[in-house]
């Protein structure tokens, strides 16, 4: 559903839901690519991907992305969706439960469209004594800092806010001085890269 036309600058970051509005997204396709390629790269064999239901939006394209990388490249991979439910990481920690064979979670490597679920999977392998970054080696999505000293403790595939930021003012101010938008450009789509934590080998 498009949205009312702007009457003011305006523009929309991260998720576009309007032909109307200049949009700043994420490359989030190739962000689920580089999640499974980065721990290919780093041994993993069998890969899960990790998120919440519904998966719509950019969660979508971060999934089909690491879909994709897994079946041409011959991965064996799954997908665990936690139900649309208050306490939903107990779902996550059910499936590790029912995939523990002598301790060892039948997973080598997770990903995830969100740092949020990616953190909370860790802690649950940890819990049930799964060694990470050594048996399971995990990458959720974001690499936010609250504070720029913030230590990178989960390997992440990271948006660049400070490069969406510049853009925004740089479109805000063009809108400032003429009305005008070019619809042939409305949406920016800025790169993504991977950030090493402590949640996969080096």
């Amino acid at each position: 559903m498009n949205l009312l036309r702007p009457q003011f600058p305006s523009l929309l970051l991260r998720k576009k839901i309007s032909n109307h509005f200049p949009t700043i997204v994420s490359d989030n396709y190739a962000g689920g690519r580089l999640g499974a390629e980065q721990l290919h790269k780093r041994g993993a064999k069998k890969l899960l991907f990790v998120s919440k239901a519904p998966i719509k939006d950019v969660s979508e394209r971060r999934r089909q992305g690491f879909i994709d990388y897994c079946q041409e490249n011959n991965l064996r991979y799954d997908i665990m969706l936690a139900e649309d439910k208050r306490y939903f990481s107990s779902d996550y920690d059910h499936f590790i439960d029912n995939h523990l064979i002598n301790g060892k979670f039948q997973f080598d490597g997770v990903f995830s469209d969100t740092d949020e679920y990616a953190s909370d999977f860790w802690h649950l392998l940890v819990k049930h004594q799964v060694l990470v970054p050594k048996d399971v080696q995990i990458i959720g999505f974001d690499a936010a800092k609250i504070y720029p000293r913030q230590p990178i403790f989960l390997s992440a595939i990271r948006q660049s806010t400070e490069k969406m930021a510049e853009i925004a003012v740089q479109k805000l101010l063009t809108q400032f001085k003429s009305e005008k938008i070019d619809k042939d450009n409305l949406i920016t789509i800025l790169p993504v890269s991977y950030t090493q934590g402590i949640t996969t080998k080096s």
